[in-house]
């Protein structure tokens, strides 16, 4: 139906007239330039929008289809209208439904999606569902066209209790699905996710007794809000392939798993900043885990639901931890434990074979040459202790030795007054580090020194954690003329302890 200019090409009387279509095909294939044209609220069998020019097409009300619709390449359905449809749904035009909920009830095995050109079909909320009484039917993701489902309101699978069951199979043709509101799987839904196409879910999740089959493709929790998952979520027909979390919105937390859950594959949370509770007393099985909140300062926060009852991960597989803060955590279900030592982790306590306690302590050389000591001058060498600690606390390394540089019963006297002078026989050693007992000496020329001895003294150290710094150790020393020749040697030895 074509009347240029007219919003309204077709007008049922709402009051006495009706609409019996039989199997007729209607088209509305309006130019109107004031504005949308109007699709007249009534039943019919086939329906066609588009014409010869581009053009919106919007439901005046409640719309229902026995059979087909098809929305051609110059149309876009758009509106706040419910729509429902029985047959199958396709064309190459867009659908931008702001309000109202389509509905694709099918009594047969059905197609829905674009079948040419790269428009996307966007819903405020979708149902799609099977209306037979006697029979389970699927819905199969159209081919042909690549233009993405896109849910701004609930993205529904399968009646609730319905009687048959309801396949929406999405591995066969792979289309894009971004659902920025919720999904709900029903008790008489299947949802057969792509294995090669993007997923992601903006709201939250809940499986009430239906199925999903993962393939091997991942879902992607990327809201900016609060969500939550709930319902079935473990087992071969409704556990996640990968299951990635991006959420990076101001919710505490930002992702609530209500129940157990399960990945055939990788569990991935590696954007700075996400906070995730685990219900406690739940048990989450995880194939791998990528858990990376990329800094110290924005650490993924792992939680209990109910302090301090513990939530439970079993993890077969690899773990990389990085960034990562997480308490109430037991994970000893699977051996070995899960390797938490980088430095930029958090161990906020009531952890079970979570290993936290990571300290590294490296010496850049383990000889120290002054070379040819002489009466006129002073002779210096260094190295550098490097420390690589996880504790929050920081840590301390101290120093001494096993008695004075010497040679036989021969020895160089420690430094006294706090400076190694040329033609003084003395030694001593100096750190780049405040605040220590050993004097700080950025120079390293002796002025000032501290004397080594058998007792041990802080030589570095930092008070919060985690850290990662390296500092400088100068020997220095000096003769007078009757110092005995000979190769003076001693022993000196550091400890480094981590604060946790």
């Amino acid at each position: 139906m074509a009347n240029p200019n007219s919003s309204a090409p077709f007008d049922i009387d709402q009051a006495s007239g009706s609409l019996t279509p039989s199997t007729s095909t209607f088209t509305f294939s309006g130019d109107n330039d004031g504005g949308d044209v109007t699709v007249e609220n009534a039943s019919y069998y086939d329906l066609i929008l588009g014409g010869p020019v581009a053009e919106n097409y919007a439901p005046e009300g409640t719309t229902s289809l026995t059979n087909d619709l098809t929305i051609d390449t110059n149309a876009t359905l758009n509106g706040t209208q419910d729509v429902s449809v029985r047959g199958s749904v396709g064309g190459g035009g867009a659908v931008s439904l702001t309000g109202g909920t389509f509905v694709h009830n099918v009594r047969a095995a059905e197609t829905f999606g674009s079948t040419s050109g790269s428009n996307n079909w966007t819903f405020n909320n979708l149902s799609l569902e099977n209306s037979s009484f006697t029979t389970a039917f699927t819905i199969t993701m159209s081919s042909g066209g690549n233009g993405e489902i896109i849910t701004n309101g609930t993205l529904g699978v399968g009646l609730v209790d319905g009687i048959r069951t309801t396949t929406v199979d999405n591995e066969t043709n792979d289309r894009i699905i971004n659902a920025n509101g919720a999904v709900s799987i029903e008790n008489a839904g299947i949802l057969q996710a792509s294995s090669t196409a993007s997923f992601t879910v903006g709201g939250n999740w809940t499986n009430n007794s239906g199925q999903f089959t993962a393939g091997t493709g991942t879902v992607t929790l990327d809201g900016t809000g609060q969500q939550t998952l709930s319902g079935q979520m473990t087992g071969a027909s409704d556990r996640f392939n990968d299951l990635t979390v991006t959420n990076t919105g101001a919710s505490d937390p930002d992702i609530i798993f209500s129940t157990n859950a399960e990945t055939l594959d990788t569990f991935t949370a590696a954007t700075a900043g996400s906070q995730l509770r685990f219900n406690a007393g739940s048990t989450y099985t995880f194939q791998h885990i990528v858990f990376d909140g990329q800094t110290a300062a924005t650490r993924v926060v792992l939680r209990s639901s109910s302090s301090p009852t513990q939530w439970n991960i079993n993890v077969a597989g690899t773990r990389s931890v990085q960034a990562t803060d997480v308490q109430d955590s037991y994970a000893c279900g699977q051996a070995p434990d899960i390797d938490a030592t980088h430095i930029s982790n958090k161990d906020s306590t009531n952890n079970d074979c979570w290993d936290f306690t990571a300290i590294t302590f490296t010496l850049s050389a383990n000889t120290i040459n002054l070379g040819t000591l002489s009466a006129g001058g002073v002779s210096t060498s260094t190295h550098t202790i490097r420390t690589v600690t996880s504790a929050d606390s920081g840590y301390t390394t101290l120093v001494y030795d096993d008695g004075n540089l010497r040679i036989g019963a021969n020895d160089i006297d420690d430094v006294v007054g706090g400076i190694v002078n040329a033609g003084s026989e003395e030694y001593g050693v100096a750190t780049s580090d405040n605040g220590q007992a050993i004097a700080e000496d950025d120079g390293c020329d002796g002025n000032p020194s501290s004397p080594l001895t058998t007792s041990q003294q802080a030589i570095a150290g930092a008070t919060s954690g985690p850290v990662d710094e390296e500092i400088t150790v100068c020997y220095t020393a000096s003769i007078n003329s009757s110092t005995v020749a000979g190769a003076y040697q001693h022993i000196v030895t550091y400890v480094t302890v981590g604060l946790f």
